[in-house]
């Protein structure tokens, strides 16, 4: 079961979430190709998986399959999709962009795993109308709101909004102790 969820931005994924995305380009052949970069920061091992693709739509059903190989091999437990790249790779608004690709992508891809969709600010409900379709046609795919960061973060920062005085100066202190 692939179990969707929402982040605002890559900080709110899990330490070593791989970030995939779409770039335009294609080899001599026009065919897709894909890249792993890997590098260590300060918040340890990162890991990218981009797929350079034609920008035409129609050759979507070519490359999507084998993206959906590609990472089924990868065995990633989650990642996240940048919602972004897909809508400036395919030139296309975000909803029709990503129910696009996933037309071509989920009937190939059936692991059991988590993937992050990037929303920003704004993208939400674009981002959202995209997995409905996807839902209807693809029953190994949901949304899953325990998977939905960017939600649960946006709470929690209401909440402290909304907290007596008392119940912030004890959050400060408990988010003091958990740096120490």
């Amino acid at each position: 079961m692939v179990n969707l969820g929402f982040i605002r931005d890559a900080g709110q994924t899990p330490p070593g979430t791989p970030r995939v995305y779409l770039g335009r380009g294609a080899d001599a052949a026009g065919e897709a190709r894909p890249t792993i970069c890997a590098w260590s920061d300060r918040k340890g091992q990162r890991y990218e998986l981009r797929w350079d693709v034609p920008a035409d739509v129609s050759r979507l059903g070519q490359w999507g399959g084998g993206m959906a190989a590609s990472l089924t091999d990868l065995n990633w437990k989650e990642w996240w999709l940048d919602t972004q790249s897909v809508a400036a790779t395919l030139g296309r608004s975000v909803t029709e962009s990503l129910t696009l690709w996933g037309q071509a992508f989920w009937p190939h891809y059936h692991a059991d795993c988590v993937v992050y969709v990037l929303v920003g600010d704004t993208l939400r409900e674009s981002a959202y109308a995209s997995i409905l379709a996807w839902q209807r046609c693809f029953p190994h795919v949901a949304f899953n709101n325990s998977f939905d960061i960017d939600l649960r973060e946006r709470q929690e920062a209401e909440a402290r909004r909304n907290a007596t005085l008392t119940e912030r100066v004890a959050d400060l202190f408990s988010r003091i102790r958990d740096r120490l």
